[in-house]
């Protein structure tokens, strides 16, 4: 009997694919905790304090967070506290913390107006 069975050329998936799908699959456990805000990595002018306060509520087992961080900036560095409570189904827990930011770039050059300049030459 003779065989009529097409022999199948198969190749492993390209080097790439495999870290794409790597990747994709660590990621899904760094989204399991933490806010996503985005940070503009700018600091206070010398001598300024702020405080920030945020909360959000996710998840179907309802996740609330709650966070309050006051900061002032000191020397070349922003310091600041942080304090956060997370709680769900009656469960809560408080945690704070200091914070420290320190931008190694330097102060933002900061614009002079936020209006276009005249026709006449913008000063420097």
């Amino acid at each position: 009997m003779k065989n009529n069975r097409q022999g199948t050329n198969t190749r492993p998936p390209a080097p790439g694919w495999a870290l794409v799908v790597s990747c994709a699959f660590a990621s899904l456990g760094a989204q399991a905790a933490g806010h996503f805000d985005v940070d503009d990595a700018g600091t206070l002018d010398p001598g300024q304090c702020q405080y920030e306060t945020w909360w959000g509520r996710t998840g179907t087992e309802p996740v609330t967070g709650f966070h309050f961080g006051p900061a002032c900036r000191v020397g070349p560095v922003e310091l600041g506290l942080n304090f956060d409570r997370t709680s769900v189904a009656g469960v809560h827990s408080v945690t704070g913390g200091p914070q420290v930011k320190w931008n190694f770039l330097g102060q933002a050059p900061t614009r002079r107006s936020a209006l276009p300049c005249p026709p006449a030459p913008c000063p420097t």
